[in-house]
């Protein structure tokens, strides 16, 4: 069975959605959750270069913790594996450290053009960051030295990133995975794989198990992919690709614009900017659940989401993200909300039909 757009019905609405207080007020680029599983954290960067935390209660509110201000937009977060630090990617080619304790933003590596992506490395050590950049290189940076201690060049811009303790696999302007393994303290290529995807690439999510990886794309497609080249090769069934966000009644297609796993049953989420989410099981080829879009933020794009690390917790940020150009855009929409997720939406179903 392959997925399919009229899988399964549309619930209502995202029912039980709390908004996040003092949100960002310009496009949510991207939300992040602490690592650290007893603190529910979650981080927010957005495109006027606002950065800013919040603490969330296990019922969904949220406090606000701490915000800065970047000089440009920022267009990527990610935590410190501590969860007492958060590195920010500016579109002014700067990698940032925000301390937590002292609330001082420090910069600590730097790009040709734009950091897109950022992410922790701590296989490589707990102060590694790695930044992804459309200058066509990614580089390593170890906090306690100026230099990238490391840099990959690539034939196109980074995209679109991701690091799964020892995997990283990093999606470029032409269509191409680049992986890597990293481990024993170095950075090794294993293989640059083409997507199953015939459209520019949006994001890509590496998966729990580190076997694979999904990639969306702007055509309102997800590739599912398999990290080892026997497993592709003898079967090429296991690597697939299925529609998902598009409005077949207005012949309406809209890009995926992020990808998030569930961190116990191995379960996705995605996003898009049609203003909605969907639930997903890649082994079973079925979509799980698929959330409407909630007042007032009805057709407002869904820029970014995540699960917390317990998995009880899905967030989600109704942002412009810029499909349509700058005259498009509204300000004051935006809007950050939690979902609180029972395991019955988001664990896989068993071949009787229930739930495990």
């Amino acid at each position: 069975m392959a997925f399919a757009g009229g899988f399964g019905s549309p619930a209502p609405g995202a029912g039980g959605e709390i908004p996040v207080t003092q949100t960002l007020t310009d496009s949510v680029q991207s939300l992040k959750w602490s690592p650290n599983p007893q603190a529910n954290h979650l981080c927010a960067g957005g495109w006027n270069g606002e950065v800013a935390i919040w603490n969330v209660s296990a019922q969904g509110q949220t406090t606000p913790m701490a915000k800065t201000k970047l000089e440009r937009p920022c267009l990527d977060v990610a935590w410190h594996p501590h969860g007492q630090k958060v590195f920010t990617a500016g579109a002014d080619g700067k990698m940032m450290l925000w301390d937590l304790a002292t609330n001082q933003a420090t910069q600590m590596g730097a790009h040709d053009q734009p950091i897109k992506c950022v992410r922790s490395a701590s296989k490589l050590g707990p102060d590694v960051v790695v930044t992804g950049s459309w200058d066509k290189t990614v580089k390593f940076w170890d906090c306690r030295t100026a230099n990238p201690v490391h840099t990959e060049t690539l034939p196109e811009r980074v995209f679109a990133m991701d690091v799964k303790d020892e995997l990283m696999v990093v999606a470029c302007a032409d269509k191409k995975v680049y992986i890597y393994q990293l481990d024993g303290g170095a950075v090794k290529p294993f293989r640059a794989v083409d997507t199953v995807l015939k459209m520019q690439t949006r994001c890509i999510s590496a998966w729990p198990t580190k076997d694979g990886f999904c990639v969306g794309s702007i055509e309102g497609r997800v590739g599912v992919q398999h990290i080892d080249p026997a497993k592709s090769n003898a079967n090429p069934s296991k690597d697939f690709s299925f529609k998902c966000h598009r409005d077949t009644q207005k012949s309406m297609i809209h890009s995926v614009n992020d990808i998030s796993f569930h961190p116990i049953y191995g379960t996705f989420a995605t996003c898009g900017s049609d203003g909605k989410f969907v639930f997903w099981d890649k082994d079973r080829r079925e979509r799980l659940k698929h959330f409407q879009n909630i007042q007032p933020h009805q057709g407002l794009p869904i820029t970014s989401c995540g699960f917390n690390p317990s998995g009880t917790l899905f967030a989600y940020a109704h942002s412009y993200d810029w499909h349509k150009g700058q005259q498009h855009y509204v300000q004051g929409q935006d809007q950050i909300f939690i979902h609180p997720t029972p395991a019955k939406e988001i664990q896989k179903k068993t071949t009787t039909g229930g739930r495990r």
